[in-house]
């Protein structure tokens, strides 16, 4: 409650040394914005400027290319984890974050990681490790479509077609995102975690 959060997509944000971005070609392609200029905002003094004392990073999983949905847009935002225990490289893998936490760290700041254990991407190796043994929720249902209204079904419906939905009700599958959660604590010394979709 004493904290100042500071909530960054960073895909949006800055570039490697803290560059400037230029638009994005479509509003839903990727505009190049990298975890070194995270890091660049924090040692350049920037954030502790407008007082800043936690960082709230955009999810960090390695995401599918492409775009998708009909809507032209990619995963820019982190939301698709394709990979749930790696960073994208087109943000700059798993070195970059460590650095963030290091020099946010050092002057003073927390950093907290928004987590992803609702759903993978349809290309996550455990949707097809798992796909078929009650660890996601049955296919058909995607949120807010006519026939699966989000008051219904907000525990079990797909944000997407593309989006299996895990089955908080498997005993495995909740062991596995609690697992996972551990892993990116230990890994890289987080201090937190914004949990997406809780409901």
């Amino acid at each position: 409650t004493d904290q100042v959060i500071y909530q960054i997509m960073i895909d949006r944000y800055r570039g490697d040394e803290g560059a400037a971005l230029a638009p994005p070609a479509t509003l839903g392609s990727r505009a190049g914005g990298t975890l070194d200029g995270v890091r660049a905002s924090i040692e350049d003094g920037s954030l502790d400027r407008i007082g800043v004392t936690t960082v709230w990073l955009s999810p960090v999983y390695r995401n599918p290319t492409g775009m998708r949905d009909g809507h032209e847009y990619e995963s820019y935002h982190g939301y698709w984890p394709a990979d749930g225990r790696a960073v994208d490289d087109r943000i700059g893998g798993d070195a970059a974050l460590r650095r963030v936490v290091e020099v946010a760290h050092a002057h003073g700041m927390r950093v907290i990681l928004d987590l992803v254990p609702n759903h993978v991407d349809e290309t996550n190796p455990l949707y097809a490790e798992h796909g078929k043994d009650g660890w996601f929720n049955p296919t058909g249902c995607v949120c807010g479509d006519e026939d699966c209204p989000w008051g219904e079904f907000i525990q079990s419906c797909w944000f997407a077609s593309y989006l299996p939905d895990v089955h908080f009700q498997h005993d495995a599958a909740i062991d596995y995102a609690a697992e996972e959660a551990r892993y990116w604590l230990d890994t890289f010394d987080l201090d937190g975690f914004r949990i997406d979709a809780v409901k």
